[in-house]
């Protein structure tokens, strides 16, 4: 009987070893975002709990609730509130004594090491700097480009065996967001950009904690973006067009296009990439005289499958361009038009079609310059309070999560309907979205009235990602290919040549008859 109770416990002690030697442990190098009292190094500024915030537990944190999802422990949190990267803190004090890099020694011994900083950066008005990646002076880490350059190569050369995320929090500057994706990026370090994140007193708040959890669960998952792509079982086609404006000749060109493309290969589907619904220029026709109403039957006719609004489809308000999705026999996706009194997106971020023996997640977002362009009473409440939000700053996380959720949700292919524009505007262009994300393969673009054949663009993964648009007005039709073994093309078709369908031309004749005066 001593013998049996000494083995058993013997294997016990094997068990919780080896437990113990599966469970990953985490370090957090961090802001007050990631700070909580008594959790932290003595003599740490922690601003958890806050009078004016509702986490008042340690079980509240974002990084409790991860760690807790994930079945690992804590090994070190290394987090200071009101730190910055760089060596420049507010009033533009040097604190090189509590910047990140001066820390970045006292993680322990972990497996994963999130990296949660900037937003101090960001608020203080810290030096951005240049681009430095060897080689850095003190004088160099007061910016924020070598500090973040230096704190990387750091953390990989002091835990070879760490796993490095950094997280970049929501509603930074632009030239926060850019730099901090273009260094990650050149150390092969994996950026979870976070968004509409709920705050108090600057803070995420019980809510936004949980979201923050939850989207590190999401973008965490090695097989969520396979290296072989699934191939179809038979050709896919996607005949797509964008900025038409209106342009009622143009609609029985794109059902001669369709009908073509169904005579290879029965998987077709047609998408528009926005700026359907109104007229590009001033004067009577068929989207202003009936608000978009018009267009919609028009486009009924052709037959869409998936659309992303674009700017100047909010021309005649947000109830105007919800009835009118309504009535439109296609999916309407927009990943980041949000009303933000109620947390509800406008539209679906992403929906998911099987075709060809294959599920392709059909991506929208549209350019956040669509409120700075257009009367901003129309995304306002009745006591003047702005409630809807295009998510500036924080588009290509916005456009991220919903690529990661299509992923999770067995999408082979992700395929984003654009409406961002590939010229530089001071906000995201597709450009931009392409190389700061992964898990996308096509990008239909708009907005821009670029004509863009068929370029490649590498992703933040350093994968080959197409980008095509077809200028304005339908001087083309947008064709791509998904072939059988996964091949994946894009042609442009001039309208110039092609002859229009004489049934739709009929039927668009008709609906303009009745809708627009002699």
């Amino acid at each position: 009987m001593k013998i049996e109770k000494l083995f058993l416990a013997a294997l016990l002690t094997l068990a919780v070893s080896a437990a113990s030697a599966q469970t990953k442990k985490v370090s957090v190098l961090g802001d007050s975002y990631s700070t909580f009292k008594g959790c932290n190094p003595e003599g740490y500024a922690p601003f958890y709990p806050d009078a004016n915030n509702d986490v008042k537990e340690v079980s509240q944190t974002w990084w409790d609730l991860y760690i807790k999802a994930m079945g690992y422990e804590l090994e070190q949190n290394n987090s200071w509130g009101g730190t910055t990267i760089c060596n420049t803190g507010y009033f533009g004090r040097d604190v090189s004594s509590s910047s990140f890099y001066s820390r970045l020694g006292m993680l322990g011994d972990p497996d994963i090491i999130f990296l949660f900083g900037g937003t101090n950066d960001a608020w203080s008005n810290a030096p951005i700097g240049e681009y430095k990646y060897s080689g850095w002076t003190d004088e160099d880490c007061k910016a924020y480009r070598p500090a973040l350059a230096r704190l990387l190569v750091g953390l990989k050369e002091k835990y070879p065996d760490a796993v490095v995320y950094a997280i970049l929090n929501s509603e930074l500057k632009e030239e926060i967001n850019e730099s901090t994706r273009e260094i990650c990026s050149h150390y092969g370090v994996q950026l979870i950009e976070l968004y509409d994140i709920e705050k108090q007193n600057g803070h995420p708040s019980i809510k936004g904690m949980q979201s923050i959890s939850d989207q590190l669960q999401a973008a965490i998952k090695a097989e969520i973006y396979p290296e072989v792509r699934k191939a179809p079982k038979k050709d896919i086609t996607i005949i797509f067009e964008n900025d038409a404006h209106s342009t009622l000749s143009g609609y029985p060109k794109m059902a001669t296009a369709k009908a073509q493309a169904l005579a290879e290969t029965r998987n077709v589907l047609t998408c528009s990439c926005g700026d359907f619904s109104t007229d590009f220029m001033p004067g009577p026709g068929l989207g202003r005289n009936t608000q978009g109403a018009g267009i919609i039957k028009v486009m009924n006719v052709v037959g869409y499958d998936y659309v992303v609004p674009g700017n100047h489809d909010f021309d005649f308000s947000i109830p105007v361009l919800q009835e009118n999705m309504k009535k439109l026999k296609a999916g309407a996706v927009c990943s980041n038009a949000v009303n933000t009194k109620t947390g509800e997106p406008l539209f679906p971020g992403y929906m998911i079609r099987r075709i060809g023996g294959v599920k392709i997640a059909f991506v929208g977002v549209i350019t956040p310059t669509t409120m700075s362009k257009r009367n901003q009473k129309m995304f306002s409440d009745e006591a003047g309070n702005i409630v809807y939000s295009f998510m500036n700053g924080s588009v290509i996380g916005t456009v991220q999560a919903n690529v990661d959720k299509a992923r999770a949700e067995g999408a082979d292919y992700v395929i984003v309907l654009s409406h961002l524009g590939d010229k530089a505007n001071g906000t995201t262009t597709s450009i931009d979205l392409i190389k700061g994300t992964n898990g996308i393969d096509i990008v239909l673009d708009g907005h821009a009235h670029t004509v863009i054949a068929g370029d490649k663009y590498a992703n933040k993964d350093g994968k080959s990602v197409l980008l095509t648009s077809t200028g304005l007005k339908f001087a083309n039709i947008g064709k791509v290919a998904i072939s059988k073994d996964g091949t994946i093309s894009s042609i442009l078709l001039p309208t110039d040549n092609i002859e229009p369908d004489a049934k739709a031309q009929a039927a668009i004749e008709k609906i303009t008859a009745i809708s627009l005066p002699e």
